[in-house]
C-alpha cells in the first residue's frame, strides 16, 4: 500500500529532528537538539522537585519561577498545575509586572538550577548527558537568538561557530550541569 509507506516516510525526517551529532570545523563533537522529544530540551518530560512543588519539565519551572519573581502568584500556581510544556511558555509571557532587564539579570541562573534538579532526580536523563562526554550542546532552532543557536537543527552551518545567530544559553547550562554531575 503506497500510503502505508508514505505515510511512515512522512514521520522519518522530523524523528531524524530531534536529536544531531555533528563536528565542527575543529573536529569537536557537537549535540544538536530541538525537540520536547529530546532528553536536553526544557519540554521533555522529566519530572522533578524542588521547594516542595514538583515539576514535569524544566520549562514548568522556569516560567513558574518568573511569576513567582515578579509576584504573580496567580500565574505561578496556574503555570505549576499545567501539563503541557507549551502552555507554560504561553502563560510566562503573560505575567504581570514582568521586567525583561530585571529577568536577563537572573534568568540564567534559574534555568541552571531547574535544569541541575532535573537531571540530578532522573538517573537515564543523567547517563544521557555524561554520556555526551565534552561535546558541545547546542539548542538548534531559529526562533530563539538567546537560549538556541539561532539555525536550523539541519543546518550545517552549525560546524561554524561564528555563523550561528544566537547564544546558545541552554547548551552552556546543560555543559555546565554535566561538569558539576561529572565532579559529584
Amino acid at each position: 500500500d503506497p500510503h502505508r509507506s508514505q505515510s511512515f516516510n512522512m514521520s522519518t525526517p522530523y524523528e531524524q529532528h530531534v536529536e544531531r551529532e555533528l563536528c565542527d570545523t575543529f573536529g569537536k563533537t557537537m549535540v544538536l537538539f530541538n525537540s520536547g522529544y529530546s532528553t536536553f530540551s526544557n519540554f521533555y518530560l522529566c519530572p522533578f522537585t524542588i521547594d516542595g512543588h514538583t515539576y514535569k519539565t524544566s520549562e514548568q519551572f522556569y516560567q513558574s519561577e518568573k511569576a513567582a519573581y515578579f509576584g504573580d502568584q496567580e500565574k505561578a500556581d496556574q503555570i505549576r498545575t499545567e501539563n503541557r510544556p507549551s502552555r507554560c511558555k504561553w502563560l510566562g509571557r503573560e505575567v504581570e509586572g514582568f521586567d525583561k532587564e530585571v529577568w536577563q539579570v537572573i534568568a540564567r541562573q534559574v534555568m541552571l538550577r531547574g535544569v541541575l534538579a532535573k537531571f540530578r532526580q532522573n538517573t537515564q536523563a543523567r547517563e544521557k548527558l555524561l554520556k555526551t562526554g565534552d561535546a558541545l550542546l547546542v539548542e538548534a532552532t531559529p526562533h530563539d537568538t538567546y537560549w538556541e543557536s539561532g539555525l536550523h537543527i539541519s543546518d550545517d552551518d552549525h560546524k561554524y561557530i561564528e555563523m550561528w545567530r544566537g547564544a546558545n544559553v541552554l547548551g552552556v547550562v546543560l555543559m555546565e550541569v554535566r561538569e558539576i554531575l561529572k565532579s559529584e
